[in-house]
């Protein structure tokens, strides 16, 4: 089997992370932010799209991060992420937290209204 490796470079979508907190209770061993002590901090969505809506326009993919895991708050996590993706950019997110039934769910209703305008989730 070959393999092709030409990648077209002017495809790739331009990526713009956005930390929104730090908040973590997860111990895992390979964090390089194992010993900074845990803290329940979270920007306000407005600062956070406020400060993404100066940018925006150049970036096609916004990757909502947390300096550590932000569904360990799964109520939280999700107004972030509804916010984030009224900006009508692609949304990435990655989390090692369980998720509910619930959680899963209304992302999937999230990826759906992201796809009517050709993005996602």
């Amino acid at each position: 089997m070959e393999l092709d490796l030409n990648l077209n470079v002017h495809d790739r979508k331009a990526m713009i992370s956005y930390d929104l907190g730090e908040a973590c209770k997860y111990d895992c061993l390979y964090c390089y932010n194992q010993e900074d002590p845990v803290v329940d901090r979270f920007d306000s969505i407005d600062t956070i799209k406020e400060s993404l809506e100066s940018v925006i326009g150049t970036f096609d993919i916004v990757s909502a991060g947390c300096e550590q895991e932000l569904f360990q708050y799964p109520k939280k996590a999700l107004e972030y992420v509804e916010a984030i993706s009224r900006l009508g950019k692609i949304v990435s997110m990655v989390t090692k937290a369980p998720l509910s039934k619930k959680t899963i769910n209304r992302l999937k209703s999230i990826d759906e209204e992201l796809k009517r305008d050709g993005n996602y989730l």
